[in-house]
């Protein structure tokens, strides 16, 4: 466990960080923290914060990471980012962000796009 602050020291001095993390508030309810809601995304270390100041290297190496190591498969990394892009992509002042994401998500679904099998679509019907 370590404050916020020594998470950014670390973070200056050696980069990107991979980890499993939960942000604590410092203030108490009822003698208990509260356990801020955090996706695991962003548990692992990915934003697209200005004020973190990730760059694109850095998002798309802790992407490509999280993929290529279990810790979530490449579907599921794709339904986040298009769930931030419907969710929050419009919303004024987001210009930035949208961007970002897009751009993540065009680097996720090109990531390994090689090693992925081949499927022919024969029939569509509705269901």
């Amino acid at each position: 466990m370590m404050n916020y602050t020594s998470f950014c020291l670390y973070r200056e001095r050696f980069g990107v960080l991979i980890r499993n993390l939960r942000m604590i508030s410092s203030e108490t309810f009822n003698g208990e923290l509260t356990l801020a809601q955090e996706s695991p995304l962003r548990l692992c270390g990915y934003t697209v914060s200005q004020a973190e100041g990730l760059t694109e290297s850095e998002r798309h190496y802790i992407l490509a990471k999280m993929i290529h190591d279990n810790i979530m498969p490449k579907t599921e990394v794709i339904r986040y980012l298009e769930h931030f892009i419907n969710m929050n992509g419009a919303k004024e002042g987001n210009e930035l962000a949208l961007s970002k994401w897009e751009n993540d998500l065009k680097f996720v679904h090109n990531y390994r796009i090689d090693t992925q099998p081949e499927v022919y679509i024969t029939k569509v019907e509705k269901y």
